[in-house]
């Protein structure tokens, strides 16, 4: 069958996926839901039945460029070291997956991401920007700024006295640690190129569902969601600010077992799957 993309005119979102299925499910659907005009596109290892329109792609597919970047990776996590492969590896099948298939601008987001808003005004504030600094929910706009940041991966793990560096800053209980997500954000540090994602969490840019961020209200460990008619979920502020509606909710670490709960229509958004 030929790895053809929905003809549809919206921003494409990418998931790039392997393994346990359940969280991931939930995170496609409410994408698709919220994004009907953009092509949800899924990288994983296993094609399966879905009862909502999701493109699925063998992630086996699209591999070929990743051995230069094992070829220097040397495991430097608290994390095991399958798990942390798979967070660098993901860049480079997604970049081979863009390239492929000729993507203009798209968003590449992780499975814990709750999509709320259209991909549209989610990539919105990236205007002139080649990508943002965070790992979690990234806009691009075209396979070389993807590129660039692979080849940069490459070369931070060629370079060992700089890696181990790294390491020994971000170490986590005593132990040397570096993710994509702290290399992500090295590498845009002083390249105006990209955008400062950190300065958007007060237009609704969801840096962690656990995380108060200063002036998010909190209720049981988790921001203190409601969601309006639209759909929409909204944080009260302890600041003194304006509610604030979001655009994604990013459900890291143990709240991904909450994800369920913030899914339309169990949020009381009447939308039909189509």
């Amino acid at each position: 069958m030929p790895d053809t993309l929905p003809d549809k005119p919206g921003i494409p979102i990418l998931f790039v996926h392997i393994g346990h299925k359940d969280v991931l499910d939930i995170a496609l659907r409410q994408a698709v839901l919220a994004a009907p005009d953009s092509p949800v596109i899924l990288l994983t290892d296993e094609i399966r039945d879905l009862p909502f329109p999701v493109h699925q792609t063998d992630i086996r597919l699209h591999t070929s460029s990743y051995p230069r970047f094992r070829a220097v990776y040397e495991h430097l996590s608290v994390n095991g070291e399958g798990y942390e492969a798979m967070c660098y590896g993901r860049w480079f099948f997604a970049h081979e997956f863009a390239v492929r298939h000729g993507l203009g601008r798209f968003c590449v987001f992780d499975s814990d991401i709750m999509l709320y808003r259209p991909a549209e005004h989610f990539a919105a504030p990236f205007a002139g920007r080649i990508a943002g600094n965070w790992s979690w929910a990234n806009c691009f706009e075209g396979p070389e700024a993807l590129g660039f940041l692979c080849d940069r991966f490459v070369g931070i793990f060629a370079d060992k006295p700089r890696l181990h560096a790294l390491a020994d800053r971000f170490r986590i209980g005593g132990r040397p640690h570096v993710s994509d997500m702290h290399l992500l954000m090295e590498i845009a540090v002083g390249d105006d190129r990209f955008l400062e994602q950190g300065s958007l969490i007060d237009q609704g840019f969801d840096h962690n569902i656990r995380d108060a961020n200063g002036r998010f209200a909190m209720r049981d460990g988790l921001k203190d969601i409601c969601f309006g008619a639209d759909g929409i979920p909204v944080c009260a502020r302890t600041d003194g600010g304006p509610p604030v509606p979001f655009t994604f909710l990013h459900f890291q670490g143990p709240a991904k077992e909450r994800m369920g709960d913030f899914a339309w229509p169990i949020a009381g958004m009447a939308a039909d799957e189509g």
